[in-house]
């Protein structure tokens, strides 16, 4: 059983990020007061929040980076960040293919009332471990396409092993929050 620790409620929009730590323990330890804030691109054509204490990066472009804050409590997580490319798309077609490399699509997402593609892949080595989750949708104007990336130290080469943790989902569950969080203009 996964512990959870939720990191914003606003106006709907719940981000959550999986505490693997105490993993066997039930716990009822939340954080709602935590916010998220906003950011609209009417030019790329899109509203997105994001966790509160997050760094931005070329927010005023149609490539747009969010580093997420520091997972307290989870120190083997080294980096969370979304990466946001909006191109041109005609009546609903994409004029571009994403970069996702040959990952199958292992399912989809709903968010702003678009429906995203998702596909997860992934890499370790030298006690690394990184986890891609991209989502791609199309609208009339515009093709969004997140790609998220979970950079984390595997315990268990240091010698502290985490009961259950499990990159993927990990990475899944942070993101999709994060995707949930977006509409189109």
């Amino acid at each position: 059983m996964k512990k959870l620790i939720s990191l914003g409620l606003t106006a709907g929009f719940l981000w959550v990020i999986p505490n693997l730590g105490e993993c066997g323990k039930k716990s009822s330890k939340t954080n709602n007061t935590a916010s998220t804030q906003a950011i609209q691109n009417k030019t790329c054509g899109y509203y997105l929040r994001y966790p509160k204490g997050s760094q931005l990066e070329h927010p005023e472009t149609c490539t747009l980076r969010i580093i997420l804050p520091e997972f307290k409590g989870q120190e083997w997580i080294q980096e969370a960040s979304i990466t946001l490319e909006v191109t041109a798309a005609e009546n609903g077609v994409a004029t571009e293919k994403p970069v996702d490399g040959d990952s199958p699509v292992i399912g989809t997402l709903t968010a702003g009332g678009m429906k995203f593609s998702k596909t997860v892949d992934g890499d370790a080595g030298a006690g690394h471990v990184h986890t891609i989750v991209s989502y791609t949708g199309v609208g009339k104007k515009h093709q969004y396409h997140f790609v998220g990336m979970l950079s984390s130290r595997n315990p268990e080469i240091e010698g502290k092993p985490v009961k259950n943790w499990d990159p993927q989902k990990s990475a899944e569950k942070i993101f999709d929050g994060l995707v949930l969080g977006f509409r189109p203009l």
